[in-house]
């Protein structure tokens, strides 16, 4: 009889998709790498057994952080600290709120979506978000073009 993969314990399926990493590491820790499914976002799947009957999909750092450290507040989101959507290693976790998550995401980030580097001369504050002056610039070069032409 073959077995569904399923039906074997979620933990050892877990456990064999995980690479130690040998070249990332997060404060001298080695990232656990998933080597599984990844969503269209980048982040790792994992179907988790909840019944006989029925299963649940769910991120393989969320597994990791539930399993090896504690329950995740309703309000809260785990955080990769090593900025690596693949790690799953729980000494790289943290459950933060969104709010926090997303401050950390912004924080991390050297350049805008259209690549110009955020430096103190090329960056202001709006909204307690940090914007690109190029952008703006080129945004109101636009918008004053298109307005002329009428």
């Amino acid at each position: 009889m073959i077995r569904n993969s399923t039906t074997r314990p979620t933990i050892i399926r877990f456990l064999e998709k995980i690479e130690v990493s040998e070249t990332l590491f997060y404060n001298g820790v080695p990232c656990w790498i998933w080597h599984g499914s990844v969503t269209s976002a980048g982040y790792g799947e994992l179907k988790i057994t909840a019944s006989r009957k029925n299963t649940v999909k769910s991120s393989p750092h969320r597994f990791a952080y539930i399993y090896f450290i504690g329950t995740i507040g309703v309000d809260l989101e785990v955080d990769h600290l090593c900025r690596n959507r693949l790690c799953a290693n729980p000494l790289h976790l943290e459950a933060v709120s969104l709010q926090e998550n997303r401050r950390r995401r912004n924080e991390a980030k050297t350049h805008c979506k259209n690549g110009h580097e955020f430096t103190e001369e090329n960056t202001y504050a709006h909204l307690g978000r940090r914007s690109c002056r190029t952008c703006l610039r080129e945004n109101q070069r636009r918008f004053h073009y298109r307005t002329q032409q009428i």
